[in-house]
């Protein structure tokens, strides 16, 4: 016969589900980076990060703070930094445009 588990084991199964990871770690997002300027997805255990922020420090922090859920067992971070706005004072670069070919070769002594 087996025991029933009691109800802290059924806590803790629902807390390292991928869902409950995924609720720690955007509660805990939650006092870095304002709204949901990060996605977090997580399956079995494995953490994917999407988003950009404006600072490499932000980013560490980041992972840090998804490396110490409990459940965690591996960080894919795909955040990306935000390009530094251009002085007021400075225009855009003009885009680069790449001729494309016609398709037609050459014939020799044409």
């Amino acid at each position: 016969m087996v025991a029933a588990p009691v109800a802290s084991e059924r806590f803790m199964t629902a807390y390292l589900s991928d869902t409950g990871i995924a609720d720690e770690i955007l509660q805990a997002l939650s006092t870095v980076v304002p709204g949901r300027q990060i996605s977090v997805l997580v399956h079995d255990g494995r953490v994917t990060l999407r988003g950009v922020v404006a600072e490499a420090a932000t980013r560490r922090t980041i992972k840090d703070l998804v490396g110490d859920v409990e459940g965690v067992s591996a960080i894919t971070d795909l955040i990306t930094l935000q390009a530094p706005a251009l002085a007021s004072n400075k225009q855009a670069p003009a885009p680069v445009t790449t001729p494309r070919r016609s398709g037609k070769r050459a014939v020799p002594g044409n």
